[in-house]
């Protein structure tokens, strides 16, 4: 195989894995950063605030902005000033938002982990140290770019 057709192929499984989670969410109603939102929520041991899921999601502040409007509109989580700083926002799921988590979150976590289950843990963990280092790889092409421009 050459890079160029190596480079489609990963490429194209990206964005099989993009469609796939954007179908899960339509599923529930729910935009992709909405589900991934509800989804980080659930999955954090320690409240999250705006900031850490925009890292954590690698989505733009705008991008959480917008998301964190709609499901504070719809009911499903609400905004909570921190105790530390009172400039963070913490997330929070209300009942209504739990029970969305349960009825769709908790779904998707135990399909990803069944898949995992299904591949072996020694191949997924594989799986993660490639793509990791792909990943890695790929920003210092994209910042020598950036610095070259």
């Amino acid at each position: 195989m050459t890079a160029k057709s190596l480079l489609i192929e990963i490429n194209r499984q990206i964005k099989q894995m993009d469609e796939l989670y954007r179908n899960i969410a339509n599923c529930f109603d729910l935009s992709d950063s909405a589900l991934w939102i509800i989804y980080s929520v659930r999955l954090s041991e320690k409240p999250i605030t705006q900031r850490e899921l925009s890292d954590t999601l690698c989505l733009s502040k705008q991008t959480i902005n917008s998301s964190l409007k709609r499901l504070i509109e719809s009911g499903y989580i609400e905004l909570k000033t921190s105790n530390d700083n009172k400039k963070n926002k913490i997330i929070y799921l209300t009942d209504k938002g739990r029970y969305l988590a349960e009825k769709a979150v908790d779904k998707v976590i135990q399909a990803e982990s069944e898949a995992i289950e299904n591949m072996t843990i020694d191949k997924t963990q594989q799986f993660i140290n490639l793509h990791d280092e792909y990943a890695r790889n790929i920003k210092e092409q994209f910042e020598r770019i950036c610095a070259d421009k």
